[in-house]
């Protein structure tokens, strides 16, 4: 089962946190991290998180869940009574449904993540020295928060996500900056297409900056912003921020533990996102504050709306499963920047990549087209 056929546009952000009233400035292409280009990861001490298995597999970064390190502190007067007189060890982390659980030694049982609240566990992260090199830390992560948030699309059941806080106890510091928001400032939640907020969800949440990440199980991802091969089962998790690419892919509602979407399109989407022009490289041709139109030919979720008072520019490029099949312009050249400037990083760029303009129509295998904003022609 693939997601419905759409063919309406969107509004749609790379990593970006601007204003509705501030236009996009030019700014070199330059390489950036995994953390900030590639699928925009948590970071613990310097290290970027992508990718946890719940039994404890070392991870691409060298990073490992301890496996049997959960340790709750149930609350008799806020959670319910299935998290109390359990004592606070002997717990495994786990996932269901995108939140994060609790299971015991009593084979298939599972408490609800209420019960995690205020809860820790500990995580082994390779961390850099200052004279070179790296030693393993043993960091504990403590589950400061709960909230939710809801998916953005409307042509898939729309839901509410769990949300959590995970702050580094010994650094007092949320792994997740709070600087972005769920939704970008000049994205309206699509309201000019009928898209109306869910019943007691405001709109503003989504606007709102925070420092809680989403749950997204299932796969793992390489700076190429590709699925990892090896990495790719039920047991893989990762924490993806708010503002971060990974977290706008799941508020898409492309979920890896759903059959609503399929590989393809959640690897399309996320090299879409990042601007992974080149396949196979961490090279990432975006920049913090760089909006962008996408639209989804032939299949996809709606999931935003354009705001009109800005300048829609030519095509950008389009995506399939693959990466980009061809790139026409390059989304952090603007108006004040001279065509020959951009022309030649795009020569450079479709020599890299192997690929050619953009023509007229999509291929068969298309997933995304995208366009720049207040753009060259």
């Amino acid at each position: 089962m693939t997601t419905p056929r759409l063919q309406t546009l969107a509004l749609g952000v790379t990593i970006a946190l601007t204003s509705a009233a501030v236009r996009p400035h030019r700014v070199e292409a330059k390489g950036c991290g995994f953390a900030e280009c590639g699928t925009n990861s948590a970071e613990i001490r310097g290290t970027s998180i992508n990718g946890i298995s719940v039994a404890g597999a070392v991870n691409s970064e060298g990073v490992r869940l301890v496996p049997g390190s959960l340790t709750l502190f149930p609350n008799y007067l806020s959670m319910p009574s299935v998290c109390w007189g359990r004592g606070g060890y002997g717990f495994a982390l786990a996932i269901v449904s995108g939140a994060l659980v609790a299971t015991t030694h009593n084979p298939g049982e599972v408490l609800p993540t209420e019960c995690l609240l205020g809860g820790t566990f500990q995580m082994d992260v390779p961390v850099a020295l200052e004279t070179g090199g790296t030693i393993t830390r043993r960091v504990t992560l403590k589950i400061a928060q709960r909230g939710s948030v809801s998916t953005w699309h409307t042509t898939l059941a729309r839901s509410l996500l769990t949300t959590y806080e995970l702050i580094d106890l010994e650094k007092s510091t949320s792994i997740c900056a709070r600087s972005q928001p769920w939704m970008e400032p000049w994205q309206i939640g699509g309201l000019l297409h009928g898209f109306t907020n869910p019943p007691g969800i405001a709109g503003a949440q989504w606007h709102t900056v925070t420092d809680h990440a989403v749950i997204v199980q299932g796969e793992s991802y390489t700076p190429a912003a590709s699925i990892d091969p090896e990495r790719h089962s039920s047991e893989w998790f990762n924490i993806a921020c708010a503002g971060s690419a990974l977290a706008k892919s799941r508020l898409m509602g492309y979920d890896p533990m759903s059959t609503t979407s399929t590989a393809g399109q959640r690897q399309s989407t996320l090299k879409m996102l990042t601007a992974h022009y080149v396949r196979d490289t961490a090279q990432s041709w975006t920049q913090t504050g760089t909006p962008l139109i996408w639209v989804s030919t032939p299949a996809g979720a709606y999931y935003g709306g354009a705001d009109p008072s800005l300048a829609t520019g030519p095509i950008e490029a389009r995506w399939n499963g693959s990466g980009a099949t061809c790139v026409s312009h390059l989304r952090l050249w603007n108006k004040t920047t001279t065509v020959a400037s951009e022309l030649e990083t795009l020569t450079t760029v479709r020599r890299l990549g192997g690929v050619a303009a953009c023509g007229t129509s999509a291929p068969s295998d298309t997933v995304w087209t995208t366009t720049t904003l207040d753009h060259v022609d």
